[in-house]
């Protein structure tokens, strides 16, 4: 029985990391055929033309494929592989919820903004959630605004998740493949986007949200997911995920390698 082929997939035949013996493909030379064939949703096909035998990554469109005409196709393998990651990134979003903050000193959310922004590939925008309505944040404008990043500020006293909803349908038309929310009391990590990057596109994750069990800071939710669950509208999205998919989209930090 032949197997169909999604209108998402990627045909390895012309890729310049294709590995092959004679006409007959064997490999990849970033690991990507080894790694959708291990996959429980990617599907890997065998496929041939007058030309060669070579594989089609059904259900997945690597985001590695690169043919002749290349910019950088005359180089080594060794160093086409450093220059396509240098090419892809992942655009994001961050979501900096204000918790308990005096009303004299920003320093703590400086901080907090310094380890967002001097991640590897900062996002492309930020939004604040403050819930002190007597907190002045034309500092947290100012400082936004020195940066060159994209911002919105939402304040009141409603529940933090109406207004990641409400900074979400903001920055929706933006291009993004996530957004991270964190909380201006914790730290945040200096590896949290190499991380994603790592899990994302190098492992091929499949997930809708990555979060602990009991709170926001560092909850990563795909954008597709929050506009299919229509993000926290009346219950939280996590546990609509739970309710409504078949598989476990839901994650947790610790299954991230």
């Amino acid at each position: 029985m032949e197997k169909k082929i999604s209108a998402v997939s990627t045909t390895c035949k012309d890729c310049l990391f294709a590995k092959y013996e004679g006409k007959t493909q064997v490999g990849c030379e970033l690991g990507r055929v080894e790694k959708v064939e291990q996959h429980p949703i990617y599907d890997l096909v065998e496929a041939y033309d007058d030309d060669k035998e070579f594989y089609i990554l059904n259900y997945h469109l690597c985001l590695y494929q690169r043919i002749n005409g290349w910019v950088h196709d005359n180089k080594s393998t060794e160093e086409m592989i450093e220059e396509v990651r240098k090419e892809i990134n992942l655009n994001w979003g961050a979501i900096l919820v204000l918790k308990d903050e005096p009303i004299n000193d920003m320093s703590r959310v400086q901080k907090r903004l310094e380890e967002i922004l001097d991640q590897p590939n900062p996002p492309k925008w930020i939004g604040i959630v403050n819930q002190n309505v007597d907190l002045d944040v034309y500092w947290i404008i100012d400082y936004l605004n020195e940066k060159g990043v994209r911002w919105s500020v939402e304040s009141g006293k409603e529940n933090t998740r109406h207004y990641i909803d409400i900074l979400f349908e903001k920055f929706k038309k933006d291009r993004f493949v996530f957004y991270a929310v964190f909380e201006s009391n914790k730290d945040i990590p200096s590896d949290l986007y190499d991380k994603m990057y790592h899990n994302v596109i190098d492992n091929m994750v499949q997930y809708s949200v990555i979060k602990d069990e009991d709170s926001l800071h560092g909850m990563v939710v795909n954008k597709v997911a929050h506009i299919k669950y229509e993000g926290n509208k009346d219950d939280p999205l996590e546990t609509k995920i739970k309710k409504e998919s078949n598989i476990a989209l839901l994650l947790n930090h610790e299954d991230l390698q």
